[in-house]
């Protein structure tokens, strides 16, 4: 696959500052591209990340962000693993709220016709997407390559 330098997204029939579009970030495995996009919003715009985060009224110690379920998890919660060992969170980084360590799950998904059901107990890039574009009034597009997953967005977003 050729090497992308820009694409060009029109929103309308006139042209904008936001038809252009950059890459903001790109991960081998959905995984890092979900942390990748939350390390963003955190850094870039702390007081947005803030009022986003909202307790699971599901699961006690797990929290919300925006429409994204399962996002983070309180250590007790974070620190369970799957059957196979693996760890469902990413315990090499604490985010903070209100005074409360975070760590961000690790089972991020994209739904696409290879897999167009949505799982409930993952959060889903797509649902990301729609947060960024929602907060940021813009278009941000997920593309997946044969070299890895990577999100698109108007020039200075994040």
């Amino acid at each position: 696959m050729p090497y992308i330098e820009r694409m060009i997204a029109a929103e309308s029939n006139t042209s904008s500052s936001k038809d252009e579009m950059e890459m903001l970030v790109s991960a081998r495995s959905m995984r890092q591209l979900g942390r990748a996009i939350i390390d963003l919003i955190y850094n870039n715009h702390n007081a947005l990340f803030n009022r986003m985060i909202n307790p699971s009224p599901n699961i006690n110690g797990e929290y919300n962000f925006s429409i994204v379920q399962h996002a983070f998890a309180e250590y007790p919660v974070a620190s369970t693993k799957l059957n196979k060992g693996k760890p469902r969170f990413f315990l090499n980084r604490l985010y903070s709220f209100n005074g409360i360590g975070l760590y961000l799950s690790g089972e991020w998904y994209a739904v696409y016709s290879a897999q167009p059901v949505v799982h409930q107990n993952w959060p889903s890039i797509n649902d990301l997407i729609r947060v960024l574009n929602t907060c940021f009034n813009a278009c941000f597009v997920y593309i997946k390559t044969d070299n890895g997953h990577q999100l698109w967005g108007p020039s200075g977003a994040l």
